[in-house]
């Protein structure tokens, strides 16, 4: 049997009710099922590629507090990577709701979203059912959050340099500039590249300059937030229109 008919046998709300029933028993109670309604399939991710579930169904429980999501997926055989498939399935889902209703947007309801897999084939069904089980050394299904350092911080490890160049989207006055590159091309030198110096040069100057700064501010930034005290040369060059001009640290 194909899809096709699956998807015909399971076109009418009373089937999926059932499934909810048996299988998404931790809803089942929980459930107006006079709400169930199907959803379009196709799903448009950021690089504009469309993506298609086999069924996508929505159901708003009883106190009106949370729509559910139920992604069905009809499969002849095992598929390896289906944990993949149906996350993102439920992703762009979910997404694409939150979008289109402002109340699921500002959070003044939630949204939860089940995948069943309606495996019809002869063969045992042998595949991971969660994301975790495909990355046994990671955790795709998190993030970790980096953000700016705190105002106190005196990062002099070249390993802070990430944090302190999303410091600068917080730059706005010519002070702030200089602390900012004052604190940020010790750590570049510290790195030991000459290219990426070049780099951080190019990229830092084109964000300042694109907040508003002159050349001839960050060219008088760069000046002062360096000293000749250990006469050793800058490998940063570039901030100035002119020719690259070699600056000197007082990192050393």
């Amino acid at each position: 049997m194909d899809d096709a008919a699956f998807k015909k046998l399971f076109s009418d709300p009373r089937m999926i009710e059932l499934l909810i029933r048996r299988h998404v028993p931790e809803w089942a109670d929980r459930i107006d099922y006079r709400t169930l309604e199907p959803l379009p399939t196709e799903l448009i991710d950021e690089h504009l590629r469309r993506h298609y579930p086999d069924m996508i169904w929505r159901v708003r429980t009883t106190d009106g507090s949370t729509d559910l999501v139920l992604l069905l997926e009809f499969q002849g055989r095992p598929e390896r990577h289906m944990a993949l498939r149906t996350t993102i399935y439920s992703c762009l889902a979910a997404q694409s709701l939150i979008q289109r209703d402002k109340e699921l947007g500002r959070g003044d309801r939630e949204l939860a979203v089940v995948a069943l897999v309606l495996h019809h084939g002869d063969r045992r069904w042998n595949a991971a059912t969660r994301l975790s089980d495909l990355f046994r050394d990671s955790a795709p299904d998190t993030y970790r959050p980096v953000g700016r350092l705190l105002p106190d911080a005196q990062p002099t490890d070249p390993l802070d340099l990430p944090q302190v160049v999303i410091g600068l989207s917080g730059v706005t006055t010519a002070a702030q500039m200089r602390a900012a590159l004052k604190v940020l091309l010790p750590l570049v030198v510290a790195f030991g590249d000459e290219d990426f110096d070049r780099f951080m040069a190019r990229s830092v100057k084109a964000m300042l300059l694109s907040k508003g700064f002159s050349s001839r501010q960050l060219e008088e930034a760069m000046t002062m937030s360096t000293v000749l005290a250990s006469r050793k040369p800058y490998a940063i060059r570039g901030f100035s229109d002119s020719a690259p001009v070699a600056y000197h640290s007082d990192y050393h």
